[in-house]
């Protein structure tokens, strides 16, 4: 089967995208831009942790972007823990190792590229 030539097919499955950035100018770029892609449907976009981890619940996407340093009580990696955490709220996930300091606050090294 050629995937290409059913890539971009209306009987194809959409991949439903929730974006969790606090900069307003980049999060509406990559709300507009995935829109763009036939494959992709933006079902949520979320400022901080807590408002992604209220809303990713009802809204079922099969991925998140997630910004590592968002405002509030939750920042980026601890609302993927969390995310991880409500697993059985989503069909899966995965996490991959990301070029940041880390320290105790944050998970060692060993949970990045953890899959649940």
């Amino acid at each position: 089967m050629n995937i290409r030539a059913s890539y971009g097919t209306p009987t194809a499955a959409r991949i439903r995208v929730a974006v969790v950035e606090d900069e307003p100018l980049f999060r509406g770029l990559l709300q507009h831009y995935l829109s763009q892609h036939p494959r992709l449907k933006v079902v949520g976009a979320y400022a901080d942790g807590t408002s992604a981890l209220k809303g990713i619940v009802s809204d079922h996407p099969d991925v998140v972007t997630l910004d590592i340093e968002l405002p509030g009580r939750m920042d980026g990696i601890q609302a993927g823990i969390a995310l991880r955490r409500q697993a059985s709220a989503l069909s899966s996930c995965r996490t991959t190792p990301t070029p940041v300091s880390w320290d105790l606050s944050h998970p060692t090294k060993s949970e990045a590229g953890h899959t649940c």
